[in-house]
C-alpha cells in the first residue's frame, strides 16, 4: 500500500482536479435524477465525461513518473475526445428540439474521435498524435510534441464547439432574451470551452499540462446543469413540441410565462405572417397587435375554446378558433409550477361559412329560394319593435296565385313548382331597396316594404302583378289565367302602438286578402271595405 501511495504525489492542482471530478459527479447525479430526456440525455453524457476527464487528468497530475503519467493521459482520451461531440449534440438536439433528426448519424461524429484515441493508445508505434513525450524535470510534468495527427483533433474539436456555441446562442436569442438568467446561463455555458481553447491556443499552451481544458467544460456542464434544473430551459419547448407537428394546418404557439414567444410552427407564422425566426423571443403584445379579442387569452388563467378575428388593413378580417392549454410542470411539489401556454390556432373561415350557409338553409325556402315563414316572422317581430322604438314606417302584403289549384290539377305538380319558380324570381328582379319577399305556405306570399307608406307599397304591387299576367305563363295556350289576389296593410293603422303586433298585422291583410279573392280575384285590397281595392 505505501508502495501505491508513493507512486502519487497529491498537491495543489490534482487536488483541484480531483475535486471538480467530484463536483462533476454531483451534477452527475443530480440531472440523473430528474430524468430529462432529449437534451437533458447528452447533457449527461457530457457530465460523465467531464468527470471522467477530471479524476484521470487529476491522477495523471499526481503521478510520480513519466509512464504513470501518460497512462492517465491515454485513460482520460475517450472522454477529452468525446466532450466536444457530447456538447455538440446538446446544443443540436436543444436548438432543433422536436426537428432534430434521425440518429443513425451520430455514430459518424465519434469517427474521429475514435481515430484519435486509437493513436493515443498505439502513440509509441505510430506516433500519430504526439511526435514526442518528454518529461521536464523542473516541472514534473509532460511535454507532448504534437503529431500531424493532433491538429486534426483540435480543429474538429473546435469546429464542434463553435457550432454547438452558434446553436446555443441562437436558440437563446430566440426564447430567452425575455429572460435574462436564462439567457446569461446558456451563454456562459456555450461560450466557456471555446474561450478556453482560444486561450490555450493563443498561449501555445493547448494539449500540454495542466490542461484546463476540462475544468472550461465542467463550469460549462455546470452552467447548462442550473439551467436545466432550475431556470427549466429543457422544460418548455419538449412540453410544447410533444404536441406539436410541424406539418399541421393549424397553428401552434407556445407563450413562456412573461409573455414571451418560446416556440411556434410554420402555420403560425403564416398565420401571423412574419418569418418564424422574426417571431422568436417577441412579446405576444407586438406580434398580435392587428388582432381582435385575443389579449384575454394571453393575460387570463383559464383553459377553454373562443374564436378571435385578425383584422388587416384593408379591413378584411378572418376568424381564428383558439384553443388555449395551461402547460405546467407536474413534477414539482406542491402546487404545479406554472411554465407556459399553448395555443392552436384554426382558422374558423370554413365553419363560418358553413354554419351561414346553414342558416340560410333553414331561412329560405328551398323551391322558390325565398325566405321562409319562420325567418319571415322573425324579421316582421324585429320591424315591429322598430316601429315603436324609433316609428319607422312599413306595409304589409300577403299574395295568394289565383288559380293555381288549376295549375296543379290540369298541368300537374311539376308544372305548379314551375310556376312558383317563376312567380318568385319574378318578385326578386322586381324587388326595391327595403323590399324583402317570403314564401308564406303553399301558394301564399309575404312581402314586406321598409319605409313605404301603403299607398306607396299598393303602386309596387300593381306593377308587379302587371308583370305578372303578362310574363308568365300557365299553360301554352294561355287556358288559365295567371295572377295574384292580394291583402295590404300598413304601420300607419295603427295608431296606439300597443295594438300592432306581428299577429295583428297578418290577421288583417289575411282578411283583405280573402275580400280580394272574394270580389274576383287579380287584385289588390288595401282597404276594409272592399270597394276600395285595386285591380287591374
Amino acid at each position: 500500500m505505501n508502495g501505491l501511495f508513493s507512486l502519487y504525489n497529491f498537491q495543489a492542482g490534482s487536488v483541484l482536479f480531483l475535486i471538480s471530478g467530484l463536483l462533476a459527479s454531483g451534477f452527475l447525479g443530480f440531472v440523473r435524477r430528474k430524468r430529462i430526456a432529449g437534451a437533458g440525455v447528452y447533457l449527461l453524457l457530457l457530465l460523465w465525461a467531464v468527470a471522467h476527464w477530471l479524476f484521470s487528468g487529476s491522477l495523471e497530475s499526481a503521478a510520480a513518473t513519466g509512464d504513470l503519467k501518460l497512462f492517465w493521459r491515454q485513460v482520460a482520451m475517450p472522454a477529452s475526445a468525446s466532450c466536444p461531440v457530447f456538447f455538440f449534440l446538446f446544443a443540436l438536439r436543444y436548438a432543433l428540439a422536436g426537428n432534430f433528426p434521425a440518429r443513425n448519424w451520430i455514430s459518424l461524429l465519434f469517427a474521429l474521435p475514435g481515430i484519435t484515441l486509437f493513436l493515443a493508445i498505439t502513440n509509441e508505434r505510430f506516433h500519430g498524435l504526439w511526435s514526442e513525450i518528454l518529461l521536464k524535470p523542473e516541472t514534473g510534468r509532460l511535454f507532448f510534441e504534437p503529431g500531424p495527427w493532433f491538429w486534426v483533433h483540435v480543429v474538429y474539436s473546435s469546429v464542434l464547439l463553435f457550432a454547438g456555441a452558434l446553436l446555443i446562442i441562437k436558440r437563446a436569442l430566440r426564447v430567452s432574451r425575455n429572460a435574462v438568467p436564462q439567457f446569461f446561463v446558456l451563454l456562459a455555458g456555450a461560450l466557456a470551452p471555446l474561450v478556453v481553447t482560444f486561450l490555450s491556443f493563443l498561449r501555445g499552451t493547448i494539449g500540454q499540462a495542466p490542461d484546463w481544458m476540462p475544468l472550461a467544460f465542467l463550469f460549462s456542464a455546470g452552467m447548462l446543469t442550473v439551467g436545466v434544473t432550475r431556470l427549466g430551459i429543457l422544460d418548455l419547448v419538449p412540453v410544447a413540441r410533444s404536441l406539436l407537428v410541424e406539418t399541421m394546418p393549424d397553428g401552434v404557439l407556445v407563450v413562456d410565462p412573461r409573455g414571451g414567444i418560446a416556440d411556434l410552427n410554420p402555420a403560425m407564422a403564416s398565420i401571423l405572417g412574419r418569418e418564424r425566426e422574426e417571431i422568436y423571443g417577441m412579446m405576444i403584445e407586438d406580434a398580435f397587435r392587428d388582432w381582435w379579442g385575443i389579449s384575454d387569452f394571453f393575460e387570463g388563467d383559464g383553459e377553454g375554446l373562443a374564436e378571435v378575428e385578425r383584422v388587416f388593413p384593408d379591413g378584411r378580417k378572418v376568424p381564428y378558433e383558439v384553443k388555449v392549454s395551461t402547460l405546467r410542470d407536474r413534477r414539482a411539489k406542491g402546487r404545479p409550477v406554472l411554465m407556459g401556454k399553448l395555443f392552436v390556432f384554426r382558422d374558423a373561415s370554413l365553419r363560418r361559412k358553413v354554419e351561414e350557409q346553414l342558416r340560410e338553409a333553414a331561412a329560405v325556402d328551398p323551391l322558390t329560394g325565398l325566405m321562409n315563414i319562420r325567418a319571415a316572422y322573425g324579421l316582421l317581430e324585429k320591424l315591429v319593435m322598430g316601429k315603436r322604438s324609433d316609428g319607422t314606417i312599413f306595409s304589409l302584403a300577403l299574395l295568394d296565385l289565383d288559380h293555381f289549384k288549376r295549375i296543379n290539377d290540369t298541368l300537374g305538380h311539376r308544372a305548379g313548382d314551375d310556376f312558383l319558380e317563376k312567380f318568385a324570381a319574378l318578385v326578386r328582379k322586381s324587388s326595391v331597396p327595403g323590399q324583402v319577399s317570403a314564401r308564406y305556405g303553399g301558394d301564399e306570399f309575404l312581402i314586406v316594404f321598409s319605409d313605404y307608406s301603403k299607398r306607396e307599397a299598393e303602386i309596387l304591387l300593381l306593377g308587379l302583378l302587371e308583370e305578372v299576367r303578362l310574363s308568365i305563363r300557365a299553360d301554352p295556350g294561355r287556358r288559365i289565367p295567371t295572377g295574384f289576389s292580394a291583402g295590404l296593410v300598413d304601420t300607419e293603422e295603427f295608431p296606439i302602438l300597443s295594438e300592432l303586433t306581428v299577429e295583428k298585422l297578418l290577421e288583417v291583410a289575411d282578411e283583405r286578402l280573402y275580400q280580394a279573392k272574394a270580389a274576383g280575384r287579380n287584385r289588390i285590397c288595401a282597404d276594409s271595405p272592399i270597394g276600395t281595392g285595386s285591380k287591374l
